[in-house]
């Protein structure tokens, strides 16, 4: 269980490399507020 929550909190914060090296938390945040800023147009 600690192994699990351990990967789960290292993957939340590397840096992949598909996606410009930004952890994906950070990605999706961008992304979103790309299509949000989108949409209001």
């Amino acid at each position: 269980m600690v192994k699990r929550q351990h990967t789960r909190e290292f993957n939340a914060k590397r840096l992949h490399s598909s996606i410009g090296y930004v952890p994906p938390n950070e990605f999706e945040k961008e992304v979103l507020n790309i299509r949000y800023l989108t949409v209001q147009k």
